[in-house]
This record gives C-alpha cells, sequence and structure tokens, in this order.
C-alpha cells in the first residue's frame, strides 16, 4: 500500500536553495508547494492550505513578510500545522520571537541534506510531542 503523499510548504527567498530544498524533499516522497516569499506564501494558502501540512520556512525573508509572520498568520488559520525554520542566524537570535510561536523546529544554514529529511520527518511524526 503507498503512503499518502505529504504536502509541504517550502518558503525561501533564494531560488537556488528552494530548488535544492525541493529536489531534496521530493526525493524523498513529499509534495513540494515553493514560495520564494511569505507574501507568495499567503497568496497560496487560500487555495493550497488544506493539504499543506508542513511549513518549511526561512526566519529572515524580504517584502514585507518575514517566516515568524508567517508562521503566526498560517497557524491562526491551521493551528495544526507544523513548522520548521531555517535561518543563517542562530535560534538564540530569535529566541524570544520563536518562543511566541508554539511548537517548532529550527535548522540551522547551512545544513546537509540528511540533516533536513531527519528534521522533516521528526516533525511530520511529532517527534517530542
Amino acid at each position: 500500500m503507498l503512503e499518502q503523499l505529504r504536502t509541504i510548504l517550502v518558503v525561501e527567498d533564494e531560488s537556488g536553495i528552494r530548488s535544492l530544498v525541493r529536489s531534496i524533499l521530493e526525493s524523498q516522497g513529499y509534495a513540494i508547494i515553493e514560495a520564494e516569499s511569505g507574501a507568495k506564501a499567503l497568496e497560496l494558502w487560500p487555495e493550497q492550505g488544506r493539504r499543506i501540512e508542513l511549513l518549511l520556512s526561512d526566519i529572515m525573508m524580504p517584502g514585507g513578510v518575514s517566516g515568524l509572520d508567517l508562521a503566526r498568520n498560517l497557524i491562526a488559520q491551521k493551528p495544526g500545522l507544523k513548522i520548521v525554520f531555517t535561518s543563517a542566524y542562530s535560534a538564540d537570535v530569535f529566541q524570544h520571537e520563536l518562543g511566541a510561536i508554539g511548537k517548532h523546529s529550527f535548522l540551522q544554514k547551512p545544513y546537509y541534506p540528511h540533516e533536513l529529511i531527519k528534521m522533516i520527518r521528526e516533525a511530520l511524526n511529532g517527534a517530542g510531542e
């Protein structure tokens, strides 16, 4: 029996990183929806949100909607949404803001493909809950 495809919203402003993440996650059997900004992700959400199980988002993005803003907005609409944040900055820099988000995971850039895959699997499977 085939496992149901799990859908991840990847929000990353750097196209090369976004493309690489998509390739890595699709190779693991995930369905990927991409957005180059928080604002674009909010545009996609009304049509795609129902099927999205996990938000993988860079914290710092141009365009007025940070990854933190995006997560707050989407969690208000879908409280069970899993969140994995990424950033080149340490999580300590965002400690206060991240604490207000609730349950989430954080992956420091740069990261290896196996670290990304492990973090996504753990988040989707509820590790630590």
